[in-house]
């Protein structure tokens, strides 16, 4: 059973189960956010190592993905999973025994003019809660911004195809929580 959260209130809960996404802006301290940004700069040298996706733009070589991030030794990741307001949130959507199945990032470079294609989080039957956090660390100009969704899509059932076709709306702030039931928490 889902606990009952004050950072995740019945609003937020709503939004989210409706919407498919919550937006929780301010939930991670700045401190962190900054240990966060610290971690990434470096990964962003467009080498090709492990866990890295490196594509071409018209800049030259960017990094686009990076996989396993607990396992880059920097503390960062970890003491973002583990901070009381992400666990608190966590467990009000999935309850006590929540856990972590897939730690990555996508990373949108301004003026990349690499593509985000539309896809579907998570299309599997669900048999308890699960969702996805999205943490933005930059801000993002409309029509720039990094993620798109069409509210109420993970309740449709309809293919991406015709998703793609619906009228997105688009996230450009930074720090907030989505998620996608496939819901999406945007922080």
């Amino acid at each position: 059973m889902p606990a009952r959260s004050a950072l995740f209130d019945a609003a937020a809960r709503e939004t989210f189960e409706r919407d498919g996404y919550a937006r929780l802006p301010g939930l991670i301290p700045p401190p962190v956010l900054e240990r966060l940004r610290g971690f990434f700069d470096p990964l962003l040298v467009a080498d090709w190592v492990p866990h890295k996706a490196v594509a071409d733009a018209p800049q030259g070589k960017v990094v686009t993905n990076i996989g396993r991030l607990f396992a880059w030794g920097d503390p960062a990741p970890l003491e973002l999973l583990a901070l009381p307001e992400i666990m608190e949130v966590a467990t009000a959507i999935c309850g006590d025994d929540m856990f972590v199945v897939q730690e990555f990032a996508v990373i949108k470079n301004r003026g990349d003019a690499t593509p985000v294609l539309w896809h579907q989080d998570m299309v599997h039957g669900r048999s308890a809660p699960c969702f996805a956090m999205g943490l933005y660390l930059d801000d993002a100009e409309p029509g720039e911004g990094a993620l798109r969704f069409v509210p109420g899509s993970h309740l449709a059932g309809e293919p991406i195809c015709a998703l793609a076709l619906s009228a997105p709306a688009l996230c450009t702030d930074q720090n907030y929580i989505v998620q996608k039931l496939a819901p999406l928490l945007a922080l």
